[in-house]
């Protein structure tokens, strides 16, 4: 991941459009090159009025697709576990975007807050994420998660499921050491 205050390249760019999926590519970069992170993503096209799917072929969209040779895997489908935490969440106005809905950035910030503190000593190394239905302002969530072998589970719902997440961590050399000291003076390695 870069570094407070580290000078990097955002690249993005898209590719070969799916009849109704637009796939969009990302790639983080140092300054000489070297890959901090990178990601994908699948995008539809809604009308604003309904907030329904459209089929751009019907409105003469097209979108040219850039091939680069550093496309990554597209998005996986977040399976839904049964979870064993939940909090409420109410969406404020300061967390939406021009559409008045919750805005994509904030999905990442609701998870980060809402997952136990230890967890933030450590490098996320995969976010997978699926938003499923629109969050409108002032909508009530129901946050629900759970961590598996490593891994963590969310889940945003109101009265369907909008969103889910999958969030794997790295540790490092010093939270292993850090873990390894706590099971040696038998005190528990996590608590939630």
């Amino acid at each position: 991941m870069p570094e407070y205050d580290e000078e990097i390249v955002v690249l993005s760019w898209p590719g070969k459009m799916q009849h109704v999926l637009f796939p969009r590519f990302y790639r983080i970069e140092d300054t000489k090159g070297n890959l901090l992170a990178e990601g994908s993503a699948l995008w539809i096209l809604t009308d604003s009025t309904s907030r329904r799917m459209v089929f751009p072929e019907k409105y003469g969209i097209e979108v040219p697709e850039e091939i680069t040779g550093m496309e990554c895997e597209l998005p996986c489908v977040v399976r839904k576990e049964k979870t064993e935490h939940e909090v409420l969440f109410t969406v404020p106005y300061s967390w939406c975007d021009l559409n008045r809905h919750m805005n994509n950035t904030r999905y990442y910030d609701l998870a980060e807050d809402t997952l136990p503190f230890d967890v933030h000593a450590q490098t996320p190394k995969e976010i997978c994420c699926e938003y499923i239905n629109e969050i409108p302002y002032g909508t009530q969530l129901k946050v629900e998660w759970i961590e598996k072998d490593g891994t963590w589970y969310l889940s945003f719902s109101s009265e369907k499921t909008c969103f889910r997440m999958r969030i794997v961590y790295t540790c490092t050399d010093a939270q292993k050491i850090s873990a390894i000291s706590s099971a040696d003076s038998g005190m528990p390695l996590s608590s939630h």
